[in-house]
C-alpha cells in the first residue's frame, strides 16, 4: 500500500534537491551572462514545482503498473489537478498563486519558503487513495481493456455488419480489414496487444492457440516494397484452435 506519509517524505526530498539546483544554476547562469554569454531561463519556480510532483509520480505509477498488472495493459494514473495546483488553478486559488507569479529568484530562504508553502497546500491522501484504489483494480482493469481490444478487433459488438463474425463447420469466424506496407506500423501495435490478450486466455484456460498469431506477426514485419501484402490464401496455425487465413480484402 502506497502511503501519503511516503509519497510526500520522497516529494519533499525532491523538490528540495531542485531548489538548490535551480538557485545555482540561475547563479551561476547570471554569472555567465555578466560575461557576454546569453542563458536562457525559463525555470519558473512554479513550473519546476510541478513538473518534479509530475515525474516523481510517472515514475512510481509506471513501477506500480509493470509489478501488478500481471501482463495487462492497465496503467495507474493520478489526475494531475491533485498537484499541479497552477496550471488547475481556479479563482478561488487566486491568492494562492499569486506569491508564485511574482517571485524575484535570487533568494535561496524565499524559494524554500514558497516550496514549502506548494508542498503543505497539495492533497497527498487524495493522491495515495487514488493510487492504491486503483491498485486494488489493476488486473480487473487490464482484463476489461483486454476484452475491449478482443470485441474491437474482432467486430464482436454487431452482428449485423459487413465483418460481422459467424459460424462455420463449428468454429467462430471472425473477418477483418486486410493491411499492406504502407500501414502495418498501425496494425503491429493492435496485434501485439491481442497476442498478449490470447496469453491470458491460454494462461487461465489451460489451452493453447499455437503459434497463429506469432507468424502472423512476424509475416506483417517482414512486408516491404518487394512484398506490400501478406500473399492471398495464406494460412497461419491451420488445424490449431486459431487459425488466420489471408484473402484479397480480409484476413
Amino acid at each position: 500500500m502506497i502511503t501519503a506519509e511516503s509519497i510526500r517524505k520522497t516529494v519533499e526530498s525532491r523538490i528540495a534537491e531542485m531548489v538548490e539546483s535551480r538557485h545555482e544554476y540561475l547563479k551561476h547562469g547570471e554569472f555567465l551572462t555578466s560575461l557576454g554569454i546569453s542563458v536562457r531561463n525559463n525555470l519558473n519556480l512554479h513550473h519546476c514545482l510541478e513538473n518534479v510532483f509530475a515525474h516523481y509520480l510517472d515514475v512510481l505509477c509506471g513501477k506500480l503498473s509493470q509489478e501488478n498488472a500481471e501482463g495487462t495493459p492497465a496503467k495507474i494514473a493520478v489526475d494531475p489537478a491533485f498537484y499541479q495546483l497552477f496550471t488547475y488553478r481556479n479563482h478561488r486559488q487566486k491568492a494562492f498563486c499569486e506569491p508564485f507569479y511574482q517571485h524575484q529568484d535570487g533568494n535561496l530562504a524565499s524559494d524554500q519558503a514558497l516550496a514549502k508553502t506548494y508542498v503543505d497546500a497539495v492533497a497527498f491522501a487524495d493522491i495515495s487513495d487514488a493510487i492504491n484504489r486503483q491498485l486494488s483494480e489493476l488486473v480487473d482493469t487490464g482484463l476489461h481493456l483486454f476484452a475491449k481490444k478482443m470485441i474491437d478487433v474482432f467486430h464482436l459488438s454487431s452482428f449485423d455488419g459487413y465483418y460481422s463474425p459467424y459460424r462455420k463447420s463449428g468454429r467462430v469466424i471472425c473477418q477483418a480489414w486486410s493491411f499492406n506496407y504502407h500501414d502495418v506500423y498501425k496494425k503491429l501495435p493492435e496485434l501485439l496487444a491481442v497476442g498478449n490478450a490470447l496469453q491470458r486466455i491460454e494462461q487461465d484456460a489451460a489451452l493453447s492457440f499455437g503459434a497463429a498469431l506469432d507468424d502472423y506477426i512476424n509475416a506483417a514485419k517482414n512486408l516491404g516494397y518487394q512484398c506490400e501484402k501478406i500473399p492471398y490464401r495464406s494460412v497461419f496455425g491451420k488445424g490449431g484452435h486459431l487459425e488466420i487465413h489471408c484473402y484479397k480484402d480480409k484476413h
